[in-house]
């Protein structure tokens, strides 16, 4: 009977090894991934290409959802064309400020989803959502696509 409460014991202290560990895990990527995200923004900030070239998966898509004249329209872009547009030193920083993002991730793949706002210098521009999907490669996290809608009005500051 000794014997029987020891084994139970111990599964029990096992199992919550278990799941403490992958809640670890999880919060160690929910970690790193924002650490990507971070990255593509500073360096839109910082007009540095080579800095937001760093965050992309080779096989990268950037779409937009927009609306004109009563339609919805998918603007792709290539993501080394993006990367060099906003990679590019500007008279005015390119600030994008996420807030409230929430992350899943399972296994080697990420989604995120933030309301954002965007900058000119101090001037609000737009706002909108952000979606990244990411996949995590042998060197770490990597953006494979970002879809984002853009909008003008109800922006929050």
């Amino acid at each position: 009977m000794f014997a029987n409460k020891i084994i139970k014991i111990t599964i029990l202290i096992l199992f919550l090894i278990l799941a403490f560990s992958q809640v670890s895990n999880a919060q160690n990527d929910s970690t790193k991934i924002m650490q990507v995200i971070n990255r593509l923004f500073d360096g839109m900030r910082l007009g540095n290409e080579n800095l937001v070239l760093s965050v992309f998966d080779s096989s990268a898509v950037l779409m937009s959802v927009g609306k004109s004249l009563g339609k919805i329209n998918v603007h792709s872009d290539y993501y080394k064309a993006f990367a060099k547009a906003v990679g590019t030193p500007h008279l005015q920083a390119w600030d994008e400020r996420i807030k409230n993002p929430v992350i899943h991730v399972d296994g080697d793949l990420a989604t995120v989803w933030a309301e954002y706002s965007f900058y000119l210098g101090d001037m609000l521009n737009h706002c909108g959502i952000d979606s990244f999907q990411l996949i995590k490669r042998n060197l770490g996290w990597k953006i494979l696509v970002i879809i984002d809608t853009r909008k003008k009005e109800d922006c929050d500051e």
